[in-house]
């Protein structure tokens, strides 16, 4: 069998492996070895093959037999070179969240000891619990004013200035775009609600501040260690964080199940882990235009639900969907980075139309170069328990990649905990 042939049946051979242990550690196991072998993988290896076959053709044609052996060592050479950065590529990817954000729970926890970061899903169950900031909790017809300042650009700290290159460096096996972006300035209460104070930021000021605070920079100096060391996080207005704001949704279908995507081993953040439906900054069409409302947020919200998930929000009657604001926190694992959390009801879409329009989205997006995910699942929200290591258990009965009749174990990102606790909030007073 040729070489060629023998790479196909192992990609084939261990593809089937790791969907009937998707969720397991041995499908962690699996899923590193098979790296290089799967399509992508196969793809590009089969196109090197075959232009070092034609080479070599010429090479013989050219200069005899006799410089075959020398040619054909320096093909294998080649092929297990190849072979060799697609496995060094993995393991980067694999470890370069760890060393950008400390996910360490006990870790945290010594470092900010305010007690009323520490939340439980349950209380009465013995889970350890985990960090967050719960700055504005679900109130029900709760009135937000809005207070943006579009010319305002954020500037990084001369610390950070001085240091951008190699704190930039952290997101070497990432996928990174530089937009504008949507920056918390601050909120607060007010006699009739909350008011919220609005600015602009980058991307890159993201990715050198919130998203890599636990990178070593140098001789042990650590944005965590420098701005953010506890016992409690800075104020919004005080923060060097860049803190744009990002959108946390829960969208549920029609048949009761919830979306949950899997990003790639290739995103920005929480590579391999599971999100909630939608966990994106902030959508900026114009970044210039002053933001009034809430109502022009939610607006966001529908494009951010089209381009993750495929979902023409667009294209719904308005009383065919409902949109709740359920709540502001900050991620005590990225720095003190806010986010609105939201639950979407869709009325008239189920889970088997979603699955074939999410394909089709999924395969033009790619097709283009974007960052999307791996995949999703469908499951019950009333299912999800936080176990002791931070992964969740859930019911799920169908994944973009195959059918599952079982309960899940996944590891979520942390901000999928904060999002989690606001839409129980939602569920007890709107039973």
């Amino acid at each position: 069998m040729s070489l060629h042939l023998i790479i196909i049946e192992l990609g084939r051979s261990n593809t089937m492996e790791i969907n009937k242990n998707q969720d397991s550690t041995w499908s962690k196991i699996w899923q590193f070895i098979s790296g290089p072998f799967k399509y992508s993988s196969i793809r590009k290896t089969t196109i090197f093959l075959v232009l070092n076959v034609l080479i070599s053709a010429i090479f013989i044609l050219i200069f005899g037999k006799e410089a075959l052996g020398t040619l054909l060592s320096v093909v294998l050479g080649f092929f297990l070179s190849k072979i060799a950065i697609t496995f060094f590529d993995t393991i980067r990817m694999a470890l370069e969240d760890k060393k950008k954000c400390n996910r360490d729970n006990d870790f945290l926890e010594k470092i900010y000891n305010e007690n009323h970061y520490l939340h439980h899903l349950d209380e009465n169950s013995s889970d350890k619990g985990f960090l967050y900031d719960e700055c504005i909790p679900y109130q029900k017809n709760l009135n937000i004013l809005i207070d943006d300042h579009p010319k305002a650009m954020m500037k990084l700290d001369p610390f950070i200035q001085n240091y951008y290159v190699d704190i930039f460096g952290a997101h070497k096996a990432s996928y990174v775009e530089n937009n504008i972006t949507l920056k918390l300035m601050d909120y607060e209460k007010n006699k009739d609600g909350y008011s919220i104070m609005l600015s602009r930021s980058t991307y890159y000021n993201h990715l050198v501040t919130n998203r890599a605070i636990d990178y070593p920079i140098k001789n042990g100096l650590t944005l965590r260690g420098v701005f953010e060391f506890g016992p409690k996080l800075n104020e919004l207005k005080t923060s060097k964080m860049s803190n744009h704001l990002g959108i946390i949704g829960f969208v549920e279908l029609s048949d009761g199940r919830v979306i949950f995507p899997k990003r790639q081993s290739n995103s920005t953040t929480s590579k391999n882990l599971v999100t909630a439906s939608i966990a994106s900054r902030v959508i900026l069409d114009n970044p210039n235009h002053k933001i009034t409302s809430m109502n022009e947020i939610e607006t966001m919200v529908k494009k951010t639900i089209d381009k993750r998930l495929g979902i023409s929000m667009n294209d719904i009657p308005n009383n065919q969907y409902e949109i709740h604001f359920i709540g502001l926190g900050r991620d005590v694992y990225e720095g003190g980075k806010p986010h609105f959390f939201y639950y979407i009801k869709l009325k008239q879409l189920n889970s088997e139309d979603f699955l074939v329009a999410y394909k089709k989205h999924r395969k033009d997006k790619l097709e283009q170069g974007m960052d999307m995910d791996k995949m999703v699942y469908l499951c019950n929200m009333d299912t999800i328990e936080l176990k002791k290591n931070y992964s969740i258990r859930m019911k799920c009965s169908i994944a973009s990649k195959k059918t599952i009749k079982k309960i899940i174990k996944v590891k979520p990102e942390m901000s999928f905990l904060g999002a989690l606790k606001h839409y129980q909030d939602y569920k007890k007073m709107n039973p």
